[in-house]
């Protein structure tokens, strides 16, 4: 039985002070960090094997903590570029969708992985909340990977939208 919830700034605080059984949490109170996190969106275009590219994170977007955006099921050792920008969109291209709607970066990485096997291609791409001031920023993420195999020659992975957190 919730017994008492709190919100203060970014920390959300629920607990129960009535223990029934067999509930197990019961007297407890359980803590959560709010406001920082990333969520994967929209669909991508395949590429060989019929695999789309995975675009996710990995570990949490807080200042002073590791946090990566990764690849994955791209084909191995094949150019990528992965476009940053700050709202998302939906933009028709190569019969799929990039859902970015203005690109404010990109950076150019070759996938790791068996070359020209499909599904072996990943990378890793460091990011970091540098202060406090960068704190509540949203990012938008999305990869293509050159691959013959795929419509036009480019697989796109999904997008990622990555809320920085303190």
């Amino acid at each position: 039985m919730l017994s008492s919830i709190a919100l203060e700034g970014q920390e959300l605080a629920i607990g129960s002070n009535v223990s029934l059984a067999p509930f197990a949490n019961a007297g407890q109170v359980a803590a959560f960090r709010l406001g920082s996190g990333s969520m994967p969106f929209g669909s991508g275009l395949p590429g060989s094997g019929s695999l789309v590219p995975e675009l996710f994170g990995t570990g949490c977007p807080r200042v002073g903590h590791p946090y990566s955006v990764d690849l994955a099921r791209g084909l191995g050792g094949a150019f990528s570029l992965l476009a940053i920008g700050f709202q998302p969109g939906q933009v028709p291209v190569f019969g799929s969708t990039v859902w970015i709607s203005a690109i404010g970066a990109s950076t150019s990485i070759f996938l790791g992985g068996a070359p020209s096997q499909a599904g072996a291609g990943a990378f890793q791409y460091p990011f970091a909340v540098p202060s406090a001031a960068f704190v509540g920023l949203r990012f938008y993420f999305q990869a293509g990977v050159r691959d013959a195999a795929a419509a036009q020659g480019v697989a796109l992975s999904n997008a990622l939208e990555v809320v920085t957190g303190l």
